[in-house]
């Protein structure tokens, strides 16, 4: 091919080149355009779900209930399922709500809930105190594991280091510190299945994020207790 055809084949291939590129452009341009209808409707949607909750916080407190029934705190439903999706939400849709509000709950939830060391326990709105007169170490692992698994933890996958972050610590922490139930490999936290299903998802993802050894030694721990003893969920009910 002579240069001066090559040249002529170049100027073809790039007029067509940009037309195919304008109608695509304009495509991409409308897709954009639809989505973003369609993520603004989403946010607005999730904000009003902070703002409906918040509505039903408690006035004393600032903490919200469990549900619209029962007006009290805990941490397998409140803690865990609804308030770090609403700290997420701000994290997207109001910064000054998630800086504010978001804060000052986890700040209020700290101070009242933590009852043996940083592990929460339920709080009743209407005595202003915890539910029960006397702490159930099993049911305080039962929520503090959901606290961790369900809420805490997606959440600091997405924000990153945070007081978020640093509450999940604190709690899986003083689980271990307080683990109760002897095994021949160590203690640990419950005979609950659930509870240990959540640890080893926390402690094996808690793993990489911090780099401690300790984590991945507290799973192993699990591990072994339902491989190597008589206690496999399944093989051995």
């Amino acid at each position: 091919m002579s240069p001066k055809h090559f040249q002529m084949m170049s100027l073809v291939m790039i007029a067509a080149l940009s037309l195919s590129a304008s109608g695509n452009e304009s495509q991409v341009f409308s897709q954009a355009q639809a989505n973003g209808k369609l993520a603004n409707e989403g946010f607005r949607r999730c904000h009003h779900f902070v703002t409906g909750w918040l509505a039903l916080a408690d006035p004393d407190t600032g903490l919200i209930p469990r549900n619209t029934k029962d007006r009290y705190w805990n941490a397998k439903d409140s803690a865990a399922d609804n308030y770090p999706f609403m700290v997420l939400t701000t994290a997207f849709t109001d910064r000054a709500m998630f800086d504010g509000v978001m804060k000052t709950m986890l700040d209020t939830e700290i101070k009242l809930t933590s009852r043996i060391d940083s592990l929460p326990d339920t709080y009743d709105f209407a005595k202003q105190a915890f539910r029960d007169d006397t702490p159930s170490l099993d049911s305080i692992m039962f929520g503090s594991s959901e606290y961790i698994k369900d809420g805490l933890l997606p959440l600091t996958e997405w924000l990153g280091p945070s007081p978020w972050y640093d509450r999940m610590i604190h709690i899986l922490d003083d689980m271990w510190k307080h683990a109760s139930v002897d095994t021949p490999h160590g203690k640990i936290v419950s005979t609950n299945v659930e509870v240990n299903g959540e640890m080893l998802q926390a402690l094996s993802r808690i793993t990489w994020m911090t780099g401690d050894r300790k984590y991945l030694d507290w799973a192993v721990r699990l591990g072994d207790y339902y491989l190597l003893d008589q206690h496999h969920p399944t093989r051995d009910a």
